[in-house]
């Protein structure tokens, strides 16, 4: 009767074992499938700045379920980033600029449709 019970004991153990593993593997496969959807896919514009051999970098991501503009600052090859926004709608990548007298910054309207139109001001320096 002893030995029924420990190995009654020993399977139930084993069996409780295969379910941890099992279940370890299917989160491991789980968060590899969710990892895909964390990638971002970029879109880069570069923008001369009036009077000045800077340029204004526009980088637009797209994840799987956010989006967003990176403004930098482009100057002998390094990038500052001078601000982000995260925009969570589709962009129709139209952006229109208005450069300050002193080229010390600018004003950048962007849109994502017709009826939604927003403004970034970014210090050029």
């Amino acid at each position: 009767m002893r030995r029924t019970v420990k190995i009654i004991k020993i399977v139930l153990l084993c069996l409780l074992g295969m379910a941890v593993l099992a279940f370890g593997v299917f989160m491991l496969s789980v968060d590899a499938l969710f990892d895909d959807m964390r990638e971002r896919t970029y879109y880069e514009y570069s923008f001369d700045i009036p009077d000045s051999e800077n340029q204004l970098v526009i980088k637009e991501w797209f994840a799987f379920r956010s989006s967003g503009i990176e403004f930098y600052l482009k100057t002998d090859k390094k990038e500052k980033l001078l601000d982000s926004v995260t925009t969570n709608e589709y962009n129709d990548k139209d952006f229109a600029f208005v450069w300050s007298e002193d080229g010390r910054s600018v004003e950048v309207t962007y849109g994502f449709d017709r009826d939604i139109r927003k403004t970034i001001t970014l210090t050029l320096e």
